[in-house]
């Protein structure tokens, strides 16, 4: 929550610096936004490595330290191709503390309490980024952007040291007789499992959708009147949305209501955002922002858990990896192609294309194979009926 606060804050600082100094150019904005998508998507997959190769928690501790660094650094830059340069480097150092985190996640918590984990880490990061939103434009409107980048770099030395109080080593063994084939593993494993690859289709398709409506927000509210204040309240309304989600999900959950939740918010997410077209009312569309927060972050969740249980210990960063690389590449293609028919479909057309394309999602999700009761009684799910047969010698049993 610490760490995706100063984020926030940070994020909110470097749109605001980019515009300043480029003479408010958009352009250079969307060079600062695309650079960060795009070496977050690529160095993904090397980024889930570390977190499978060597200590999780010390990944994280690294990570967020050489992060610190890198917004000290932002903190003191004034050349826009620094600025840019700068905010690429803290994107690649940060990279690998997403997928060692879930990974280490698993590890930490019983399966019986895994759901309530997961949903509290969830709600967590909304908490961060409805505070990082409301404090980030206050920072740089009174002090500027470099105290921002500052707080932003103290955020991640606080994070740090919260990581370094977990105790023991946290490092993946990979089973006997079983070969790693290194960095595409996690991508090569997913592609072989029914219901790891249509989750990340799923997911990534309903992101393309949500993605597009980053860039349409803001002249939909302007043309409905409401302005930059009614805009706040709706980011901030979505913020809070994912929060209520993760609060909602930590209700203890199994294997059978993870697909269900997965269904519910890919079809929830696009019937509000698509609904925000529709309706041309400021206090509407607000409200809507909020359910397709919730919807979002639900959905969000329920692709976690399907990955926290369906995945073998010694690959399970570099799953997440992939999950996440799919989903960043999503989020920067639908800013991309949002920004460019915009003019032709208007702000409130690209939301209603938005819902379609997550009705898209929903359709896909429904592919993802339900899974059967073990037969032994146990009640618990097996993992080899989620994910369809088993291939190179994994072991799949259920964590």
């Amino acid at each position: 929550m610490i760490s995706i606060t100063g984020s926030i804050a940070a994020y909110v600082a470097l749109v605001a610096v980019l515009y300043d100094r480029s003479n408010h150019s958009g352009t250079w904005v969307a060079v600062g936004l695309v650079v960060s998508f795009a070496v977050s998507a690529v160095l993904g997959p090397w980024a889930g490595q570390l977190g499978d190769r060597y200590d999780r928690r010390r990944v994280m501790i690294a990570a967020e330290l050489t992060a610190a660094a890198a917004f000290v650094g932002l903190a003191f830059a004034h050349s826009l191709v620094l600025l840019v340069v700068l905010a690429g480097v803290a994107t690649a150092a940060e990279s690998p503390f997403g997928p060692a985190a879930q990974a280490l996640l698993v590890t930490l918590v019983p399966e019986e309490q895994r759901t309530w984990a997961t949903a509290t880490r969830s709600s967590s990061a909304s908490a961060g980024m409805f505070v990082g939103g409301a404090i980030g434009g206050f920072i740089v409107g009174a002090f500027g952007g470099a105290t921002a980048f500052l707080i932003n770099a103290a955020s991640f030395v606080i994070s740090a040291a919260f990581v370094s109080a977990i105790k023991g080593h946290h490092r993946s063994v990979r089973p006997e007789g079983v070969a790693d084939r290194g960095t595409s593993e996690g991508f090569r494993f997913v592609f072989s499992a029914p219901a790891l690859w249509l989750t990340l289709v799923a997911t990534s398709v309903g992101l393309l959708g949500t993605g597009m409506i980053n860039v349409a927000e803001y002249p939909l509210f302007v043309d409905m009147g409401g302005g930059s204040q009614a805009y706040g309240i709706a980011v901030a309304g979505w913020a809070v949305g994912g929060f209520v989600a993760g609060r909602t999900m930590r209700r203890h959950g199994d294997a059978y209501k993870e697909r269900w939740r997965l269904l519910f918010g890919c079809g929830l997410v696009a019937v509000a955002i698509g609904l925000c077209g529709v309706v041309p009312l400021v206090g509407a569309v607000v409200i809507l922002f909020s359910i397709g927060g919730f919807a979002a972050q639900t959905r969000a969740i329920a692709a976690t858990l399907i990955y926290q249980r369906s995945t073998p210990d010694h690959i399970r960063a570099r799953t997440f990896a992939a999950l996440g690389t799919a989903n960043m590449t999503a989020i920067g293609l639908a800013m991309i192609v949002s920004g460019t028919v915009m003019g032709t479909l208007t702000p409130a057309g690209v939301c209603i294309a938005c819902g379609l394309v997550g009705l898209l999602a929903l359709l896909i999700a429904t592919r993802v194979p339900p899974r059967r009761r073990d037969p032994g009684g146990a009640g618990t799910a097996t993992a080899e009926t989620a994910l369809g047969d088993s291939r190179d010698g994994w072991s799949l049993a259920t964590l």
